[in-house]
Parts: C-alpha cells; sequence; structure tokens
C-alpha cells in the first residue's frame, strides 16, 4: 500500500489493516507450524515423491514467506506509528488555529462592548451636562426673579419709610 493510501486512511481504518495484517501473519505461522510439524513426522517427504533437497527447497519457501510476512507486518506497524505521530501534531495545530480564533472573538467582542459602553457613558454625560445647563438656567431666572422681588421691597420699603417719615 502506498504512502499517500496510508495517509488517506482513518484511524479506524489504519487498525482494520493492522489487524488484518495481524490476521495473516498468524495464518502464515500456522502454515509454517503447520510445514514444521510435516517436516518433523516425515510426512512432506512420504506425501510427494521427491527428495529431502526438494523438501528444504519448499520449506525454505515457507519460512521465506513467513519472514516477508513479519516484514510486512513490522513496516505497517511502524506507517501506523508515523501515522499517529503526524495526526497527532495535526490535531495540535487545529486545535491551537481554533483557540487562536476563539481569543480572537473574545478580544472582538470585548472592544465592541468596550466602544458600547463608551457611546452609553458619552450620552450620560450629554445628558448630565444638558441637565445642569437647564438648572443652571432655571436657578438664573428664579435669581434674576429673586432680585428684580429684592428691588421692588428695597423700593416698597422706602416709600414706607418715607410715608413713616411725614
Amino acid at each position: 500500500m502506498a504512502d499517500r493510501e496510508l495517509k488517506k486512511l482513518n484511524r479506524k481504518q489504519l487498525l482494520e489493516l493492522l489487524l488484518r495484517l495481524t490476521e495473516r501473519s498468524e495464518e502464515l505461522q500456522a502454515q509454517l507450524d503447520d510445514a514444521n510439524k510435516k517436516l518433523k513426522n516425515r510426512l512432506l517427504i512420504k506425501t510427494e515423491a521427491g527428495s529431502i533437497a526438494e523438501a528444504a527447497l519448499k520449506l525454505n519457501g515457507v519460512f521465506e514467506a513467513a519472514e516477508d510476512a513479519a516484514k510486512q507486518y513490522l513496516y505497517n506497524v511502524k506507517k501506523l506509528y508515523d501515522n499517529q505521530d503526524i495526526l497527532k501534531k495535526r490535531f495540535q495545530e487545529e486545535c491551537m488555529k481554533r483557540a487562536k480564533a476563539m481569543f480572537a472573538e473574545v478580544d472582538r467582542r470585548c472592544a465592541e462592548k468596550e466602544e458600547q459602553s463608551q457611546k452609553v457613558a458619552e450620552q450620560i454625560i450629554r445628558d448630565a451636562q444638558k441637565r445642569a445647563e437647564k438648572i443652571d438656567e432655571e436657578a438664573n431666572a428664579k435669581l434674576d426673579e429673586i432680585r428684580g422681588l429684592y428691588r421692588y421691597l428695597s423700593e416698597e420699603k422706602k416709600k414706607l419709610q418715607k410715608n413713616n417719615q411725614k
């Protein structure tokens, strides 16, 4: 299986592949064990009309197949391990990107809330200034009214004093 194909597989598929390779390795081991039994029992030599040399050559083929299967199994395990590291790194990178995006969103929202709060505060200040100006105007009007009344009373007092002096 090519590297590209292995990289496209997800974790479940990789584990299934590993399981199939393990099963194949076990099958080949069983065949090897069977061949060893036949060799020990000399069934291999009796069932086939060949010589001991032919049986050894056939047995060597089984050993070679078992060795090839073991090499393939180890190669696939290594690839799975390497792929796990790659997947772990990708997951970490993705998590970091997501965290940065979340922080950026929080910063944006905070800036937005701060801007809204600033506008509200400025409006409250403007309203307070208008109210203070209105109160000041009303106070000045009352003060002018009191001054006018004071002048009137002062004049009336003077008139009364003149009338009392006469």
